[in-house]
């Protein structure tokens, strides 16, 4: 994760953007479970590292496995023998495995493809607070308000500049409020919005207390070199880290010096 302020597992982040004409996605669909990476809102593809995902040349050691600069964050290629070989982009890979990531997800957010990454250390100016940001936060007072009309104006222009449908009048109250908090977590994604998100909208037992997922995939192919050859994708999603949420975690501890400092300090519950 990008700064201790983004508190999404990234399985639940990936599955939070939209189908590109704007309806929910879902792994229940198996037209969409089959082809996941498919026809998505068009800020998933700027924000995340999915397996197939175009990026640039590789350095020298890793164009014999991948020449052109396409993400392999398959968790497995069957070959015509019977035989396997990883994503390279993975735990399992010849490539530094040991920082690959567990869900097989990477973030793309933030990355200049003109750097070099290998021996350039990359500097850009962080958002701390963006436009986008003051038409979500005017959208939610007014949804809570009752002015869904004016929640709507505000979200669609974040959706307008997004490439997305617009939110339809029909779209109104507690519906609406969830759609602007979806917006919000993929608008706002690793910009350290949802640790305090989650905590403010009181929904941590919902979104935190189910274990981190990542996404197993399984491909045939004859030569992991040439994409041309896979065929028969499987993908399956997987949990790859214990997650549980404890009340007490809506605060922080006050720090032991800073009650021996002040006695009339009461510590946070739980802690």
């Amino acid at each position: 994760y990008h700064g201790y302020g983004e508190n999404s597992p990234i399985q639940q982040m990936v599955d939070a953007y939209e189908m590109r004409d704007g309806t929910k996605f879902s792994w229940g669909n198996p037209l969409e479970a089959a082809h996941p990476y498919e026809n998505r809102d068009p800020r998933f593809y700027a924000t995340i590292f999915y397996d197939g995902a175009h990026w640039k040349k590789r350095y020298p050691d890793g164009q014999v496995y991948d020449p052109v600069g396409i993400i392999q964050a398959f968790t497995k290629l069957i070959l015509p023998d019977g035989s396997t070989l990883p994503g390279i982009d993975t735990r399992q890979g010849p490539i530094e495995n040991w920082n690959g990531s567990y869900p097989n997800y990477y973030l793309r957010k933030f990355l200049d493809i003109n750097n070099d990454h290998l021996s350039v250390h990359q500097e850009i100016p962080w958002p701390y607070f963006r436009y986008a940001e003051v038409l979500l936060n005017y959208a939610e007072a007014c949804i809570e308000l009752g002015q869904d009309q004016e929640a709507r104006g505000a979200l669609n222009q974040i959706r307008k500049r997004g490439d997305m449908p617009e939110f339809p009048t029909s779209l109104t109250g507690n519906d609406l409020m969830e759609a602007c908090r979806n917006e919000r977590h993929v608008e706002l994604a690793f910009e350290d919005k949802r640790f305090f998100d989650i905590r403010r909208w009181m929904i941590a037992p919902q979104v935190m207390n189910e274990d981190a997922k990542g996404i197993e995939i399984t491909v045939h192919g004859t030569d992991r070199a040439d994409r041309s050859t896979y065929h028969d994708y499987s993908y399956k999603v997987i949990d790859v880290q214990k997650r549980h949420w404890d009340d007490k975690m809506y605060f922080l501890p006050i720090p032991f010096a800073e009650t021996q400092r002040n006695p009339l300090l009461v510590q946070n519950p739980g802690y």
